[in-house]
């Protein structure tokens, strides 16, 4: 981890990853959305 002022920054690496068909999911100003069709 690394000291950002207010936020807490982490490095990693993706070992693995597996996608579905359904539509993601963000985070964005402070709550969850989805991206439009």
């Amino acid at each position: 981890c690394h000291d950002g002022g207010d936020h807490t920054i982490v490095v990693g690496e993706i070992v693995n990853v597996r996608a579905s068909g359904d539509r993601p999911l963000l985070f964005f100003k402070g709550k969850y959305q989805r991206l439009p069709d």
